[in-house]
């Protein structure tokens, strides 16, 4: 009888030992997006920028996914193309707007993500971010600010852009040491079983 009540208060307590909850945050433009256009259709003519602060919100926590979703994406025709950027250093912040930025002349270290041609109607369309823009991403986050930068060749229209986050769950102490104690008591009452 003692070892059974032994038994079930250890595994109650490696039960009651669960991580603290993954958080998600997701973030998008602070005002309508008007239409990402290029006329002349000439590399990085017309650039955008969206930048994006984060605040403290994410201090301290590790990225485990990140993506981008854009809804009624449309292209002005099939050839033309739109490419993604991750931005290190952007200058305003909450909306999409036309910059003088270069992403191929600058020094910031921008990293590409994605090219999108080949359609007019990408309808809704998820951009889930690879090991080493996950790696920018966190080092660009040094700063809490960071950007999303498109660069048109030609013209682009969505409704929705959202970009979302999602950070690993971080041990609380106490959970540690509730997962210590089950895993102690388990072996206490492994080695009495022994016997």
């Amino acid at each position: 009888m003692k070892r059974t009540i032994t038994a079930i208060i250890a595994i109650a307590t490696m039960m009651l030992a669960v991580p603290a909850f993954a958080t998600q945050y997701n973030y998008s433009p602070t005002t309508p997006i008007q239409a990402i256009t290029n006329p002349s259709g000439v590399n990085n003519a017309s650039d955008y920028v969206w930048g994006i602060n984060t605040g403290s919100s994410l201090t301290g926590k590790t990225i485990k996914d990140a993506s981008l979703t854009f809804t009624g994406f449309t292209a002005a025709q099939s050839s033309d193309i739109l490419d993604l950027y991750l931005v290190n250093a952007p200058t305003s912040f909450g909306s999409v707007l036309s910059t003088g930025y270069s992403f191929v002349n600058n020094n910031t270290g921008d990293s590409f993500l994605k090219e999108y041609t080949g359609s007019t109607n990408f309808g809704t369309v998820t951009y889930t971010f690879a090991n080493s823009d996950l790696t920018h991403l966190t080092s660009f986050l040094q700063d809490a600010k960071f950007g999303v930068g498109f660069d048109p060749h030609c013209t682009f229209n969505f409704s929705t852009i959202t970009l979302t986050i999602d950070t690993q769950p971080v041990p609380e102490p106490s959970t540690l040491i509730l997962l210590g104690a089950g895993i102690i008591g388990a072996a206490i009452i492994r080695k009495k079983f022994k016997k």
